[in-house]
């Protein structure tokens, strides 16, 4: 997998995504670096969640069984990739699987790989593989599409600039 990430610098540091592209609050800002971009992909290192009881009142566990944080991260980097690359925002609308091959994600974060397998007018269409600090894959999520549409620009702030 290691191969497949573009090595290729990211222009925009992490405050900058956070500020002008995305719309994530404090507690979901778990991306910590762009490690590799390209017109075909994105690969970041993600921080793993706080443990359940600190994101809920009464969490019927003690521990994730898959990461919330990291997932919805997976779902950041599709926006950046069609920020970047189509000039516009997306939403996921769909995964055709999730497949997840251990107990728990790793406490220390994962690195995530987002291929871009097909783009339309309004469709990113997408796998992610989700791998350990010894780069072995923890999870995939295939299939993910995300609707992109101009109109989520005012949904998501004012303040986007390319």
């Amino acid at each position: 997998m290691a191969a497949r990430i573009s090595s290729a610098p990211y222009s925009r540091s992490i405050d900058e995504i956070y500020e002008k592209i995305l719309f994530h609050g404090l507690e979901l800002r778990g991306i910590r670096e762009i490690i590799g971009y390209s017109p075909q992909s994105v690969a970041a290192r993600i921080s793993s969640a706080p443990s359940p009881a600190e994101w809920m009142t009464d969490p019927l566990r003690s521990k994730w069984i898959a990461d919330p944080l990291v997932l919805d991260c997976a779902c950041q980097m599709a926006i950046i990739w069609c920020f970047e690359e189509r000039k516009t925002l997306s939403l996921p609308s769909f995964s055709a699987s999730y497949r997840q091959y251990r107990d728990a994600f790793p406490t220390d974060g994962v690195t995530a790989v987002l291929e871009v397998k097909e783009v339309t007018e309004h469709k990113m269409t997408g796998d992610f593989t989700f791998l350990d600090s010894e780069d072995v894959v923890v999870a995939r999520l295939t299939g993910y599409e995300a609707v992109m549409d101009a109109s989520l620009f005012k949904a998501f702030k004012s303040k986007h600039a390319a």
